[in-house]
């Protein structure tokens, strides 16, 4: 079975998610954000993915921090019940029809996160979630579930209607990529033997020569398959990161005290 639970524990949000692959469907979602906890059950009953969310996040603030770690964390359980995706399809792709909305989904569970998005909302708001969120959300499963992922809006008026296309369709599409290839059920589906994520972090405690630092390693990722180099400040994601990097300059107590400065960083 491939199945995870994983906690993540920010200043700002505590979530965990379980998660079953090789489910049929059912969900139990609850972050105190109604419109997305509506969006997710749609992801986990079109994925046939069994799952599970509880986030407790700084909803007096705004939407914008459980909705973007809910997607990392949940792009996280998914790159770890995946494991060597060992047997899988890959690939999959949906069209989907929602009354006037019709939305396009085309993805490659590749290790390799990139997002193509061309799905405009015509409101700022549906109810009183942020719209502008739905791209958040995706942006954060593809980063951490290592997905290339398309989507695309042909048609749509209603900004409910073409969200929840969306997230159908990606689901469907999921659903189609998780699913194992019978022809090839003991074999990675890559002709490099290998689809891992692996993943670079340069530790942003504002200090350093970061923009260098970056643009180096993102020449060095590039010659390499599988590699993925980000910059980041979320303790969560370093102690995932398969190699980190802490650039300096000049003297480097003041780089410590810095570090230390912000939560959570230094320990991790």
């Amino acid at each position: 079975m491939r199945t995870v639970q994983i906690s993540r524990d920010t200043a700002e949000t505590k979530i965990t998610v379980d998660l079953n692959l090789d489910g049929t469907g059912l969900y139990d979602n609850q972050t105190g954000v109604g419109f997305f906890d509506h969006m997710l059950d749609q992801l986990a009953r079109h994925a046939l993915m069994d799952m599970t969310v509880r986030c407790s996040g700084d909803l007096h603030i705004d939407d914008h921090h459980t909705v973007e770690d809910v997607g990392i964390a949940l792009g996280q359980a998914l790159t770890q019940a995946l494991g060597d995706k060992r047997g899988i399809w890959r690939y999959g792709d949906c069209l989907l029809a929602m009354d006037d909305a019709l939305v396009r989904c085309a993805l490659d569970l590749s290790g390799r996160p990139y997002l193509v998005w061309n799905l405009d909302l015509p409101t700022q708001k549906i109810g009183t979630f942020d719209t502008e969120l739905v791209r958040e959300f995706f942006q954060a499963l593809s980063t951490h579930g290592g997905i290339t992922l398309h989507v695309d809006k042909l048609h749509g008026i209603n900004s409910h209607h073409i969200a929840e296309a969306a997230f159908k369709s990606v689901a469907r599409a999921l659903r189609d990529a998780l699913e194992t290839d019978p022809r090839k059920s003991d074999a990675i589906p890559s002709t490099k033997g290998s689809l891992k994520l692996m993943l670079t972090a340069l530790i942003d405690y504002e200090s350093g020569n970061l923009h260098s630092a970056q643009k180096a390693f993102e020449r060095m990722a590039a010659d390499l398959p599988n590699e993925e180099v980000i910059v980041t400040s979320d303790p969560e994601v370093l102690r995932h990161a398969d190699r980190l990097v802490l650039p300096g300059d000049g003297a480097f107590p003041a780089c410590k005290a810095a570090l230390v400065e912000k939560t959570g960083l230094y320990e991790a």
